[in-house]
This record gives structure tokens, sequence and C-alpha cells, in this order.
């Protein structure tokens, strides 16, 4: 925890000729400006205080710290400003959004200078709603079925094929809870035949409840970019349903009884494959199985793809014993 202070804190004495004058409440990665001020802040060590003007232009009121990154949110909430130290991040971050705009509604984003030696700026156009997971619960259903038919858009776009290699070698090696160990190998012919040679495709490769918006109007805006990736062409369709939260188990319980059939037949469809409905329950743990072996993961130690593996499968083990289709 101090160390997350002490981080977020040198974030801000950096980014402190594009910020406001005045004081700045820290909390769980972010910071933001104090509309009134108060005696017994002053002291307290959440506080950190900036003086003097910015440099120009628009000054930002507040700050959010990111893995490689700085967010930075003016006071008109009309854009954001995203802060790198690599220029390639920032090139990274342009092709993945050129690449994903066709088929998903993101955010516009340019590169821009920044007084700020040593950082790399990009601009994006703010979006205002609720992620997912804070969306009404009447939303939730509209706004999936909305982001799988982006995702049978982008689906047309699939070049090459995955290879497995060892990952079922090593999956048959592993010591898994013993409901695990049975949910796999029950399908772990589905699962080779499911991901051995399925079509890949430069996926959002992190499509989870916080990084959909449903705007006021009820409208999907997808955010979040960075992690742009070759997945086999269902990840992001599915990636969703992998959470822990209200909101995955409700799409996820209803992914299992086939509301979502039509929808992800033509995602199928569109990457030149065929949707079995009877095979829901192996197509889940298809993408819990690539998501332990994605690029961060495959070099680390094998215990943590394992952490991963188990705990999405967990998850569609109690729903299937929640009275939903047999596992």
């Amino acid at each position: 925890m101090l160390k997350a202070w002490w981080r977020l804190r040198r974030a801000l004495s950096e980014a402190t000729p594009l910020l406001q004058a005045g004081d700045y409440w820290l909390e769980e990665g972010a910071a933001r400006r104090l509309v009134t001020d108060s005696d017994n802040w002053r002291l307290h060590p959440r506080r950190f205080r900036i003086t003097g003007p910015p440099s120009s232009g628009p000054g930002y009121d507040t700050v959010i710290r990111r893995s490689g990154c700085l967010i930075l949110l003016g006071e008109g909430r009309d854009h954001v400003l995203r802060l790198y130290r690599d220029q390639g991040e920032v090139d990274r971050l342009m092709t993945n959004s050129r690449w994903l705009r066709p088929a998903f509604p993101c955010p516009a984003a340019e590169t821009v200078p920044v007084e700020l030696p040593g950082w790399f700026g990009v601009r994006e156009d703010f979006v205002s709603g609720r992620i997912l997971r804070d969306a009404a619960s009447n939303r939730w259903v509209p706004i999936y079925r909305k982001f799988l038919g982006c995702c049978a858009v982008n689906a047309t776009r699939c070049e090459g094929r995955l290879e497995t290699k060892g990952w079922f070698n090593e999956l048959d090696s592993w010591s898994s809870p013993p409901q695990v160990h049975q949910l796999l190998s029950f399908w772990h012919d589905e699962l080779v035949e499911i991901l051995d040679g399925a079509p890949l495709l430069r996926s959002h490769g992190d499509a989870h409840n916080g990084n959909l918006i449903v705007t006021e109007e009820g409208d999907l805006v997808v955010i979040d970019v960075e992690r742009v990736e070759a997945q086999p062409f269902f990840f992001d369709a599915l990636s969703i349903l992998r959470g822990s939260e209200e909101v995955n188990q409700h799409l996820r319980r209803r992914y299992l009884s086939g509301l979502f059939d039509n929808e992800l037949m033509a995602v199928w469809q569109a990457a030149g494959e065929r949707f079995w409905p009877e095979l829901r329950i192996p197509y889940l743990l298809a993408v819990a199985v690539c998501h332990a072996f994605r690029p961060q993961f495959a070099d680390g130690p094998a215990h943590r793809r394992q952490e991963k593996l188990v705990k999405a499968v967990q998850k569609v083990q109690a729903d299937c014993e929640s009275g939903r289709p047999s596992c």
C-alpha cells in the first residue's frame, strides 16, 4: 500500500505542469482535485498540494495511474490525455485503435505533443456513461448482444491458425482440484478440437465488465485497447463470461441456457466455422485455457497459469451445479 501511495504521489509530481492548482485527494491509484478546502485535510497523508497555474492549455483535475501510463481528465470532461514514457507504447496504442474501430465503437484517439520532457501523449474522446457492472441490470443483455454483433464484424478478419503446442501436455500434468480435473477431462477431446487450428483474430483481449461502457442512451462503447493480441476468434465474445461479479454470472447463465446462440452463430459463421450449441461448456473452458496461456503468462511460472484456469473453471462448475445445464 505504501509503495502504491508513493508511486501515485510521484506521478502527481511529474504531471504537475499540466494540472490545475489545488489540493488533490489520493485513493486507489487515482488522485482528484478537491472542490472545497478544509483545514482538517491539510496534514492528511492522502492530500497532495499543487501550487501555481498549469503551463498552458486545459488544466487537468484528475490523475489515474495505470501500469505503463498516466491518464489525465480535464474539468470539462471532453477528452482524456494518456501519457506514456515509451513512444513504442503510443505507436502500439494507435495501431490497436485503428484496427478495432472498424468493428467496435471505441473512442477516437490521436497523438498530441505534451509539455513534459520524456513523455508522449495520446488524446482520446471522453466517454460518458457507466461501466457494464455498474449499469442497470436490464441493460446487461442488450449491451452484450451489441458487443457480440461487434465481435461478428471483427471475426471476418481472421488470419492464421492457433497452435496449442504443449498446452494440453502441461494441463494433464497439473494437480487440479478433483472437480476441475473431472470437468477438463470430460471435455478434453472437445477442447483439443475447438482450440487446435482455431482461426486466429486480432482481438481486444481485455473485454471485461469494466471496459464495456453503457451510455445514457443505452449505446455501447469499448475502451482500453492496450492489450490487442492474436487469440481464437471467439475469445472476445466469451471473455466477459469469465468474471465473478453479478453481471458476469447473469450473462454466463443465460449463455449456458442458449439465450445468445443466434448471435454466437453469427460470430462463428463470420470466422468460417460452425457453432455447436451442445459445446457451450467447452467453448467457455477453451477461453479459460487461452487466457491461462496468453502471452503475458506464457513465460511465467506454471502455477500462475494453473491458478487462472482453476478459478475460471470453478465458476463454470458452480453454474452447472446451480440447476443449469449438466457438466
